[in-house]
This record gives C-alpha cells, sequence and structure tokens, in this order.
C-alpha cells in the first residue's frame, strides 16, 4: 500500500442520522442503514477518548497500526483481563523520533490503561537505540541480485507456471554462486512448504551469454520430510546431469527429473565447487536460471530456495520496510513485512515476507524471530512471470499495475480457514493517485504456513491459480474502493451484525471511513455505511478495527492523524432509533449462574451463539435489566434454548414479565404457560418503564431445572417525532438547533437550547397522527445538572398549525424524563413550551435533549 511521506492538514467530522455534525469532533448516534446488501440497522459512533490516551500519551506511535490478541479470536467479547496481545506500529514514532521503520508493545488486559503496554523498540526489542526491530533483509526474497529466490519467483520466466516457459539471458534473473563455493555451501535447498508427493523436477540452467560454463553440469539430488535428514534420491535418468544452456534466448529447460511420488518437502540439489565437474568449465563459479517442481497431479509447486552461497546480493534497505498485516495463531505471532528499494512516487513493493515470532507463556520471545519467503505475495500482472524485484519492469506507459496478497488482513473463521485480505493497486508514477481495491485469499488453518494449500478467489469460487484472483464486489456488482491502508475483516458477534462479516476500511488516503458487512467473506458485501467523514483540513491516515477490546454489539475502530497520532472511535447499536432493542449491552442482574460464563449480561449481547446466554437453575429464576432511564416500551423478544442451537426440550415453558419505574415496585403485563417455542414476542399496550424483570416459574419442557435464555428483547413503539422537521423560537448556539431534539440521541450535547423569553419548539409529524403520549428528555438525561431540568412546561396540539390545543400542563418538575399519557387526540403539529427552563432563578436556559411522541398504533 502507500507508505506516506506527505505532509496535510485535514480534520474529521462524523455523520449524523439525518445532518453532518460540523465543527468539533462531534458524531451523533443513531445512524440508520439502508443497505442494497444484507445489513439494515442503526448505529452511533462516539469517540473513544480513554483509548486515544492510552496511545497518545506514550510517546509512540506511527503511520501503521495492527493490535493482535494472542490466544483468542479478534472478535467481540473475546478479550479479558488476563489477554495478552501485540501492538505493531509501523514508520513509527518513538518519544519524537521518526524511525522509518517498526516498533512493538505488549499489551494485557481490555481496559483503557497505558500502564498496561510495556514497549519494545531497537533491534531484537532491546529498547538501545531507535532501529526498526525487523528488516526485511531476514530471508531470500529479501534481496535482489544473484539470489536463490530468482531460481523460484519466476523472475525472468516468460509464464507463471507451464513446463514449456522459457527463460531470457539476464544474469541478475538468475542464480549465481559466490567465488570458489566450499563443499558445504555448494547446495541450493528449495521448500515446498509441507510433505507432499513430488512429481516432476525441471531446470533451466544458467544462461547468460558467454558465460554458460557457469551453470551446473554433474549434480546429486536429494529429499527431505524435515529439513535435517536427507536421501539421495537415484530414481529415473541417474547419475544427473544438467545440458550447458545455449546462452540465447528463449531458452526452455534443459533438464527434467521425474521425483516419482517421493514423499518429501524439501529436494536439495548439491554439486561438487570443481571445474567441468560442478560446472561446465567456469573456474570458480557455479549457477542455475530456474528451478520448478510439480506434484503428481502436475500442479507447479510454490517453493522457496536457499543456496549454500550468492555472488551478488543487494538489500532493500531497512529503513524503507514496512510491517502489515498481523494476527497470532497457536503459539505463533504472523505478520507481513514488505519492503521497497525507493520510495515514494509510487510506492514500489519490491519484496515480501511473512514473519513470525513465538509466543511463550503470554510474552513474545524476540530470540525467535523467523522469516518465510513468501511467494505469490507480489504479482504483477503486466509482467510475463508475474513477478520482478524492480517494479520498473511492470511500468505500462506511466502506470504499473500490482496485486499484493494477504498484506491487509487476516481473519481466523470458525470454518476452519484463515482469511487473508489483499490489493489490487494501479500506481500512477509522480502522483499521489493510487487506486486499491480488495483481493482475497485462504488457507486451511492447520496449514497457514503451507503456500500450496492457499486458495484465491476467483469471483465465482476458488482456485489455486492466484493469477486468477478477482476484486472484491459489492451486491450492486461493483468492485470495493478504492481501499486504504490497514483495513480490517472480522466476523461480527452480538448486536445486528451478530454472525455476519464486517470491512472496515478508509477510502483511499485522506478519505471518508465505511464499514460494509456480508453473509460470506468473499461477499457480495452490502454499500458502505459512513464511520467516519473527513472535511478537508487534517491529515488522516489508515482505518482500521480492534473488536477484542469490545464487548458483543459493539467495535472499537482508529484513524491515523498526522501519521501518528492515534484516534479511537467506538461503534454501538443505534440508542433510541425505531426498532432498536433497547435492552441491547444494558446493565443486567440475575438471581444466579449455572457457570460465571453464563451471566445475566450474556442474555442482553445481542449474541445466540458460542454458548452465549444466562443460565440458572436456583428455585427463584429471575434476570432484570435495567434500560438506564425511562423508556415506551411495548414488546419482548425472548430467545429460549433452541433459538441457541441446543435442544427444543429446554425451551421456557412457563415464565412472566414484570417493569418498574423504579426497580421496587414491579407491575405484571405478560404471563405465559405452555411455551414451547424457541423464540416468543409478547406485545403489551405501550406502558413507560426503566426496569424489565423476567421470571422463569417453569424453566423447561421436562424435569430440567435450568433456565436458559439467549437472548431478552425489550422494543418500544416508533417514535413519532424521530426525524421530522422542528422548528424553534431560537438557538443558543448554532450547533444546538430545534432538529437536535428529534435525533434520537442525547449524546454529546446533542440538545435544543434556547435563552429567549418565548421558548417553544414545534414538531410537524408530516400527516395528522392519533398520539397519546409524550416523552421529553430534559438536561440531566444528556449528563447536565438535574436543577437544569425543565420546572414547567405545556404540550399543545394542531392540525394546521395555527389553531392549538393544550393537552398538557406541568408545574414544579424536577424528572430528568417525564412522561405525559393524554386520552386519544388526532394531530398533525406538536409544540413544546417552557414556561420556566430550570429550578434555578438565575438560569434563562431551556435544554431539551429529545422530545418524543407516541400514539396507540405508533
Amino acid at each position: 500500500m502507500l507508505n506516506a511521506r506527505l505532509r496535510k492538514s485535514i480534520s474529521v467530522v462524523f455523520m449524523s442520522v439525518v445532518t453532518l455534525v460540523l465543527g468539533a469532533v462531534t458524531p451523533a448516534p443513531g445512524q440508520s442503514v439502508h443497505a442494497a446488501g444484507p445489513y439494515e440497522g442503526t448505529y452511533q459512533v462516539t469517540p473513544a477518548y480513554d483509548w486515544e490516551n492510552v496511545f497518545n500519551n506514550t510517546g509512540h506511535g506511527g503511520d501503521g497500526f495492527q493490535w493482535v490478541p494472542f490466544g483468542v479470536k479478534n472478535r467481540q467479547g473475546q478479550g479479558t483481563a488476563t489477554t495478552n496481545s501485540a501492538i505493531f506500529f509501523a514508520d513509527s514514532y518513538i518519544n519524537g523520533n521518526f524511525i522509518y521503520g517498526s516498533s512493538l508493545g505488549q499489551f494485557t488486559g481490555i481496559a483503557a490503561n497505558a500502564s498496561l503496554i510495556n514497549w519494545y523498540w531497537g533491534t531484537n526489542g532491546q529498547k538501545q537505540n531507535f532501529s526498526p526491530m525487523w528488516g526485511i533483509e531476514k530471508a531470500e526474497s529479501g534481496y535482489s541480485g544473484t539470489v536463490a529466490w530468482n531460481l523460484v519467483s519466476g523472475y525472468g520466466m516468460s509464464g507463471i507456471r507451464n513446463t514449456t516457459d522459457t527463460h531470457d539471458t539476464n544474469n541478475l534473473r538468475m542464480w549465481l554462486s559466490d567465488h570458489n563455493p566450499s563443499v558445504n555451501n555448494s547446495n541450493i535447498i528449495f521448500d515446498s512448504y509441507a510433505t507432499r508427493n513430488l512429481g516432476k523436477l525441471y531446470i533451466w540452467n544458467y544462461n547468460e551469454p558467454s558465460n554458460t560454463n557457469k551453470g551446473l553440469k554433474n549434480i546429486k539430488v536429494f529429499t527431505s520430510t524435515d529439513g535435517v535428514n536427507y536421501t539421495e534420491f537415484t530414481g529415473s535418468g541417474y547419475p544427473y546431469q544438467i545440458p550447458q544452456a545455449s546462452g540465447t534466448a528463449p531458452t526452455a529447460y534443459n533438464k527434467m527429473i521425474d521425483l516419482n511420488s517421493t514423499s518429501a518437502r524439501y529436494v536439495k540439489i548439491t554439486f561438487n565447487p570443481v571445474s567441468n565437474d560442478g560446472n561446465w568449465g567456469s573456474s570458480d563459479m557455479y549457477g542455475l536460471s530456474a528451478v520448478r517442481i510439480y506434484d503428481t497431479s502436475g500442479n507447479k509447486l510454490v517453493l522457496s530456495a536457499k543456496a549454500g552461497s550468492t555472488s551478488i546480493r543487494n538489500l532493500y534497505p531497512n529503513n524503507q520496510s514496512w510491517n502489515s498485516a498481523a494476527f497470532s495463531l497457536g503459539n505463533y505471532v504472523y505478520f507481513v513485512v514488505h519492503g521497497t528499494a525507493g520510495c515514494c512516487t509510487p510506492y514500489a513493493a519490491n519484496a515480501a515476507q511473512l514473519l513470525r515470532y513465538t509466543v511463550t507463556n503470554g510474552q513474545i520471545d524476540f530470540s525467535s524471530l523467523k522469516a518465510i519467503d513468501a511467494l505469490p505475495y507480489l504479482y504483477y500482472p503486466d509482467i510475463p512471470s508475474g513477478f520482478s524485484p524492480n517494479s520498473g519492469d511492470a511500468k505500462i506507459g506511466n502506470t504499473y499495475h500490482i496485486k499484493f496478497f494477504e498484506n491487509l488482513s487476516f481473519w481466523d473463521d470458525d470454518d476452519g480457514y484463515i482469511y487473508m485480505l489483499g490489493n489490487d493497486e494501479t500506481f500512477t508514477y509522480g502522483a499521489w493517485n493510487e487506486y486499491s481495491k480488495l483481493v482475497l485469499s485462504r488457507v486451511p488453518r492447520n496449514s497457514f504456513e503451507d503456500f500450496n494449500a492457499r486458495e484465491y478467489w476467483n469471483g465465482t469460487g476458488w482456485t489455486s491459480l492466484y493469477e486468477t484472483a478477482a476484486t472484491l464486489k459489492d451486491v450492486s456488482g461493483n468492485e470495493i474502493g478504492p481501499v486504504g491502508n490497514d483495513p480490517s475483516l472480522f466476523k461480527a458477534q452480538g448486536g445486528q451484525l451478530d454472525g455476519k462479516y464486517v470491512l472496515v476500511y478508509m477510502e483511499g488516503v485522506d478519505g471518508n471511513s465505511y464499514f460494509r458487512v456480508a453473509n460470506h467473506p468473499e461477499g457480495p458485501w452490502s454499500d458502505k455505511n459512513l464511520l467516519v467523514a473527513r472535511n478537508g483540513t487534517e491529515h488522516i491516515y489508515n482505518t482500521g478495527a480492534v473488536p477484542f477490546i469490545s464487548q458483543n454489539g459493539e467495535f472499537y475502530f482508529y484513524l491515523i492523524k498526522d501519521e501518528h497520532t492515534l484516534k479511537f472511535f467506538k461503534y454501538s447499536e443505534g440508542r433510541s432509533g425505531n426498532n432498536s432493542n433497547l435492552a441491547l449491552n444494558k446493565t443486567a442482574t440475575a438471581d444466579s449462574v449455572c457457570d460465571p460464563s453464563e451471566s445475566a449480561a450474556k442474555a442482553v449481547d445481542g449474541s445466540v451463539i458460542n454458548n452465549s446466554k444466562w443460565c440458572s437453575k436456583s428455585n427463584n429464576r429471575w434476570l432484570q435489566v435495567d434500560l438506564g432511564s425511562v423508556q415506551v416500551i411495548n414488546k419482548f423478544v425472548t430467545k429460549h434454548a433452541s433459538a441457541g442451537g441446543e435442544s427444543a426440550t429446554w425451551n421456557t415453558k412457563s415464565y412472566n414479565i414484570q417493569v418498574s419505574n423504579d426497580g421496587a415496585n414491579w407491575s405484571t403485563v405478560v404471563n405465559v404457560s405452555n411455551n414451547t417455542s424457541g423464540v416468543t414476542t409478547d406485545n403489551i399496550t405501550a406502558i413507560s418503564a426503566r426496569y424489565i424483570k423476567l421470571n422463569v416459574t417453569t424453566p423447561t419442557q421436562n424435569t430440567d431445572p435450568a433456565a436458559r435464555i439467549y437472548e431478552f428483547e425489550v422494543y418500544g413503539p416508533p417514535n413519532l417525532a424521530l426525524s421530522k422537521p422542528a422548528t424553534a423560537d431560537s438557538s443558543c448556539t448554532a450547533s444546538q438547533t430545534a432538529d437536535k431534539a428529534v435525533d434520537g440521541s442525547v449524546f454529546f450535547d446533542s440538545k435544543w437550547c434556547s435563552r429567549s423569553n418565548n421558548r417553544w419548539l414545534q414538531i410537524d409529524l408530516g400527516s395528522v397522527q392519533v398520539v397519546n403520549k409524550f416523552v421529553i428528555r430534559h438536561a440531566s438525561e444528556g449528563g447536565e445538572p438535574a436543577a437544569w431540568n425543565s420546572k414547567a412546561y405545556n404540550i399543545q396540539v394542531s392540525n394546521d398549525g395555527t389553531n392549538w390545543n393544550t393537552v398538557v400542563t406541568v408545574n414544579n418538575n424536577t424528572s430528568g424524563v417525564t412522561v405525559d399519557n393524554i386520552s386519544n387526540v388526532s394531530a398533525r403539529y406538536i409544540k413544546l413550551n417552557v414556561t420556566t427552563p430550570s429550578s434555578l432563578a438565575d438560569d434563562p436556559a431551556a435544554r431539551i435533549y429529545e422530545f418524543e411522541v407516541y400514539g396507540p398504533n405508533s
């Protein structure tokens, strides 16, 4: 992806239900999502200043960021106080030093506490300098020149996988030994990444004009399953001699050896470093052009190669290598490192490797760093062989095209596969106009280090042919893009997104941030849904998600400002939007639990998967939910045992539901006997309540004593005033307008305020409606002092906006939430007149956070 070096100014704003909130960073809740794909719902985005403070006050940052938990999936509800994790920065800033490289920290838990981070930097994490923690030189692919990587990368070949492909005559696209290699160094080892039945071995000899005598002549072939113990292969054609190459182009392969279904992972070619024996007459050097190995089904194997010695070995600079996608699997932490021979217009990724640390007792062992050559990570569609360490070889006109697999995001799925996002990019030289789309690959979880086990999405199915990989599409058939650095892919747990795949990304660089959802990792993906909008004054770079520190039904995500400062936000479900579950993620208590993992909170986390339930075996089985404030409710949905995949005989047989405003005085509104269903829906006449209590009287259909409730959901009737046109006599500030009182939010000062002598708020319902209830959320509901709650007010109704009837008059109110019930009346216009704005004689301001209107049919 783009390696940013630009310094610009851009700032961030957020989209609300109906308006852009300009100025301060003030995301408003309750945005409705209407996707053309598999997702519809409401959500809110709020700043997470506590997490910003964790990172921005420690002297560490960077323009790339990955946060990887150990031992759990990066999924909501998975992290605990004992979860260890790794934090990767690229282009790191450390105590004001920009080191153009990578640094790392380890974190314990999921609490926003900077003391839980232990930072590392410098070689092997010893904190002694500001050097990058790793360089691209860790493996063979980290070099150009006459390296063994040339033999297997396809560099210099006419095609990707056919035995009829030919090689050219450029010696820098071949392998050549150093002068006078020792006997111990006179070998090349090929790794096919896993033990398998090997078919035919094809060799293209060293083809540099006038120097073909450096090509290998008499060789021995050995195979091994472990890379330690080798057995000489003496099959058909033994002893093996490779004919001398012609020194002209194109040249076909010079030798084929049938390995005859030998079960092995490694193949080693050795030669005697003596002129006219190990080669065709050169006094002191030995070389080859290319080597390919096929399995017994004729599939060309992806290989890595390492030679005992190499003549020309050009290293990509350490200060131009960056870590990108990272994740943990078992006792390992993996991350992709890519490098370039230059920066930055365009950023040319010339080398890529998969690096691995071992995790021991929850801590990274810095002495365990291992690099794995990774082909195909870089694929240039416009180069016949698909690869070159010099991106200029792929230049067509003034642009070049690259597919970079697995460099963006990893997801460890429940289906046994690891899914990996990469990018399909087109650059124009001299301009920052990268256009990046998404490609997807996958590999069985237990074969992650086997590059021959990978499959690529080609638009209709999965294939081993990476060159046919297609870009991901949305439900309308459009490519998803442009996509910036560090997007995230995960499977949601809880809430409206439960069980959906979620893609979080920035559109390009300095763009808006969005999320999409899908039923499968390959899509089709929904329309994009706005998370954060940019207004063009701050430089923002990269968007990704950190679900494991979140609760079910929400997720944290981040932006990077000015390439080193983190901005954190939280996605959560819409608070007061119509048809939203009022109980979701609210405080829940219960009489008891069957197991500590089956707590009351599991019944309001939005999830029915992974045994996410409340369970009780006591004789007094009850579950209580605090909605946080008085709400209008008219429906309960209870998801019993079979909704979570358990036996229907364990579905609750009898229960009742009670409501209360104070948690002490209860009214029973639902009584159910002889239920057998996995999901029950109980509708009631609209009533106001803060506390909801489910009492399970007969827990199952048999004698089993355990109550099992996977979800207890509470709903209210539609608020007729939500997002309707609203006007007022005046406002205290330009941001405290009438529409804020009907936007469904009480967060971040989302209120109407007026200091005039004639304080009124009017709502047009759009048509005549039957209304019978008004809910007003005053100052303390938005977190302000209770003394500022409206003391006296009246409510009027009208059909024409001219002739008004007063239906409510209130004096001496002190509550933060008022509920006013009236007899059914027909009206289109509703008017709130605040006659005494607060309990303070010297405070003239009316403060209304929400004015809600309900009817018997709403």
